[in-house]
């Protein structure tokens, strides 16, 4: 996904795991964040589709709730699989939150 930032710019986030709870919470997305921001959509799609690399993780685990996307800019331009690697600072908060 490449979303809005509110200080501009787009950034690359990695959707690992999604909450979902009745309303009005809605969905949590758990979600990993990557530097650097892009200047476009259309930019952060094609360098991580072909620039992987140059992208660092700026925060491994993030919480957002779904309703905060609701005035940025987003898009899903491509859906993969996650590893047990991207998903291992989701699965530290859980046993943290215990």
């Amino acid at each position: 996904m490449v979303a809005s930032e509110a200080d501009g710019g787009y950034r690359v986030l990695k959707i690992v795991h999604v909450d979902d709870y009745p309303d009005p919470i809605g969905h949590e997305l758990h979600m990993i964040a990557f530097d650097p921001k892009v200047a476009t959509f259309e930019e952060g799609a094609r360098r991580w589709t072909h620039e992987r690399s140059a992208f660092t993780v700026a925060l491994d685990h993030i919480l957002v709730r779904r309703v905060a996307f609701l005035k940025r800019d987003y898009r899903v331009f491509v859906v993969e699989p996650v590893s047990d690697e991207e998903k291992a600072p989701y699965t530290k908060s859980l046993r943290r939150a215990k």
